[in-house]
Order: C-alpha cells, then structure tokens, then sequence
C-alpha cells in the first residue's frame, strides 16, 4: 500500500533454483535526466536511488538461482547516437547512460560474480537490441559480463521500417542485433541456456497480419554474451564508398549535388529490386530500388533530385535537404531490410 506520496514498485520474483526476476522501479527515485557524459559521470546521481540499489546488490549477492534477471524500463548498455566517433551522444538521458555511477556498481557486481549469469531485459524503446554487457565500455575488447535483452513495442510508433542489423557500429561494438519491427521478445530457460526468440509482425493494423522470428540469440550459463542461433541471412557485397551530403552552394536549389555512391564489390551481379538507401540510419528519408541490376565491381551514384536514370545515375526524386546541420548515417539494406553497409556523414 502506498505511503503518502510513496508507493514501492520494486520487487523480486523467484523459480525454484532456476530464475530469479528483480523487477526495477527506474522512475521514482532517480536524479532529472541529462543529456552530456559530463553531467552523467557525475555520481552523486542516481537512478534507482540508495534503497533499491542496495535491495538489488544484496539480492544478487545472496540468489541460489541459475539466471539472475533485471526486469526494467529503460537501456542499460552504453548507446552512442553520434556516428562521429569521436564525438559521444547517447541521446536521450532517459537511461542508464544518464546514470553511469549506479551502472557502474551494478555492472561492477556482475563481473565479481563468475556464477552469477545475468541477464537483463529491457523495454521502452520501441526497438529490438541485442548487447553484450562489457566489463569496460570504453574498452570493447574487455569481457562481456551480461546480456542485455531490448524487446520492441508491440504495437506503437507504426510497422517500422524492417531495417535490420546483425551486428554492432563503430560506437557500438557491443551491440549484436538491431531491427525496428513492432512485435515481442519471447525467452526459454534452461538450466544450461537462455534463448531470446524476436518476434515481429507484418503489421500492426490488421488482425490477420503474419507473425514470424526474425532472429533467435542464446546465452550460455557460465558464458555471458549473445550468439545468434538462428539462420544468419545472405548478406549482399555492396558498400558504401563516397558520400555528400551537403550540396555545393544553396541545397535546396542544388538536390543533385546530394549522393552516395555505391560499388559491388563481389564477384556477381546483384539485382537491387526492393533494396533500401536511408540518408537518416533508417528513419528519415529513403529511397527503394526499382528494377535495377548493379554489375560486379560496378558503381552506382545515388542523386537527390530529379533527373534521367542511367547504368551509373539514379535519381531519388525527394527534393528536401539531406544536412539537417548534424552528422547521421547512410544506410543500404537489401530486400530483406538487411543492412549491408553504413556510413556516417
């Protein structure tokens, strides 16, 4: 029952020897957001405030299960939103990102645990993710602690696009999966396993829409980290190999000054039919492939604008500036909304 203005939210839920669930409470006591590393680091903030935290640790620290699982609201891996690499922005401050000081003791905790196998599932984004939690994420090369499980919506924010990654970014490395579908995580535990299943719709508006896997990752007990366990799909040769995308003089009176140009790098043609060229990672403008085939070690030019399509030259038709005055990325996905390559500008 609530106390005043207090009500406690957390709670712990225990499966015989085989899972025990602590269920966060991420809103109520945390520090306002920030949005700088610099006001991140800070530590005396806090996300789950000192009660929790320690309720949390001391939980850990005496559980007899096998999977040790934080069920919570909101991302617990380091993002990077910048593609600059040299520049950090985890975006917004609704994460532990903003939190480093509390993600660092329980993090921490988990890497002195060598029988602990965490697990951590996550929601509030809108988006699928799969990381491995390093012990230093300013190390990529340092070992993976936990597993970090992100589940989508399942019905707000739209269809999405599809696009899809089988991997991490420069910034990210860490990060094993992306997809943007809406849908739902299912998860099966074993005494030697946990399986993270995604599943996705097709769309959200109709009752008959199709529901399917778009990818399995399992984590073994005693090995900490993700490995994707269903069928990787084909991933075709094409990269991204020039950009621009700030035209020469007045953009919007310059769109054909805008591109990417794209090379075949493999041995075979390829048909692009269905293909996708994001100039905004996915969820700004993109352009769709016609009928279009790119021969082995061929190039193709991408333009804004409108013009007269050639082997080498095919034109968007969009007409808006690409630059919105921030860096972001050029992504080419094939027909399977698989990306292939990425590029930042």
């Amino acid at each position: 029952m609530p106390t005043g203005p207090d009500l406690p939210l957390y709670r712990r839920f225990t499966f015989g020897d085989l899972a025990e669930f602590n269920v966060l409470d991420t809103r109520q006591y945390r520090s306002d957001q920030v949005y700088s590393a610099e006001e991140a680091e800070n530590s005396d903030r806090t996300l789950l405030g000192d009660k929790q935290k320690d309720w949390l640790i001391d939980g850990l620290a005496s559980s007899s299960s096998q999977w040790n699982v934080l069920a919570q609201q909101v991302p617990f891996s380091a993002t990077d939103e910048n593609p600059n690499p040299d520049v950090e922005n985890f975006g917004a401050g609704d994460k532990w990102d903003s939190y480093r000081a509390d993600r660092d003791t329980v993090r921490d905790f988990m890497a002195q645990q060598s029988d602990l196998n965490p697990v951590v599932i996550t929601g509030d984004v809108h988006r699928n993710y799969v990381y491995n939690i390093k012990a230093d994420f300013s190390n990529p090369d340092s070992a993976s602690v936990g597993t970090e499980y992100v589940g989508t919506s399942i019905t707000s924010s739209g269809d999405g696009s599809g696009i899809t990654d089988y991997g991490g970014t420069a910034n990210e490395p860490w990060r094993r999966f992306y997809n943007d579908n809406r849908g739902y995580v299912r998860c099966t535990l074993t005494p030697e396993r946990w399986q993270t299943d995604y599943r996705v719709v097709s769309a959200v508006a109709y009752p008959d829409a199709s529901v399917s896997t778009i990818a399995s990752f399992a984590t073994e007990a005693g090995n900490p980290g993700a490995t994707l366990v269903s069928e990787h799909p084909d991933e075709e040769s094409i990269e991204i190999i020039d950009i621009q995308a700030n035209a020469p003089g007045n953009d919007g009176e310059n769109p054909n000054g805008e591109f990417a140009t794209l090379q075949n790098t493999g041995d075979s043609a390829i048909g692009m039919s269905g293909f996708i060229l994001s100039f905004e990672g996915g969820s700004g403008q993109n352009y769709t492939f016609g009928e279009f085939t790119l021969g082995a070690g061929k190039t193709v030019t991408i333009r804004n604008g409108s013009g007269e399509d050639t082997d080498s030259t095919i034109y968007t038709g969009l007409s808006s500036v690409l630059n919105n005055g921030s860096p972001d990325l050029v992504v080419i996905a094939n027909d399977e909304r698989v990306i292939l390559d990425q590029e930042s500008y």
